[in-house]
Order: C-alpha cells, then sequence, then structure tokens
C-alpha cells in the first residue's frame, strides 16, 4: 500500500479464533511508513491501532490498511457487512 501497488490490505478477525490479537510488531513499522506515504491504518471500527497497551493489539480489532482516499469507504462496507 505504501508504495502504491495496492490500494487496500485487510487483516480481519477470523470466527475460527475470535479472541486472537495481533502482535504490535507486526504492525508498528509498516504503520509509521504507510501514514508517511499519505494512507491510513486503523482498525476495522476506525480506530488508530494502539501500540501501548503491551505486545498485542488488545484494544483493536482487525487491523485496515488503505491509500486513505477509500479508508472510509471500506470502513462503510464493513459496517454494512458486519
Amino acid at each position: 500500500v505504501a508504495s502504491g501497488q495496492a490500494a487496500l490490505y485487510l487483516r480481519l478477525p477470523s470466527p475460527k479464533t475470535p479472541n486472537y490479537r495481533e502482535k504490535i510488531w507486526d504492525h508498528a513499522a509498516g504503520t509509521i511508513i504507510v501514514e508517511e506515504a499519505g494512507g491510513r491504518v486503523t482498525d476495522m471500527y476506525g480506530q488508530p491501532l494502539n501500540f501501548s497497551l503491551g505486545a498485542k493489539l488488545v484494544d483493536n480489532q482487525g487491523v485496515i490498511v488503505s491509500n486513505g482516499a477509500i479508508h472510509e469507504t471500506v470502513l462503510a462496507a464493513l459496517r454494512e457487512n458486519s
């Protein structure tokens, strides 16, 4: 997404593992890179990823990465289909 080769990356919770939480080291550096390139990174509810609560993203569900332009449309589609 940061390089412009993709407009969207979705990592949504699986019904098979509803309590799984992403680990911060999998997303912290990428979040900075995407945001500096003009993109957006949030959870599936539009909240910024909270890297301050330990090794896991316990305050967030899913990871949505976009070029920024389509982010609100993606979040609206997720709300509509939840």
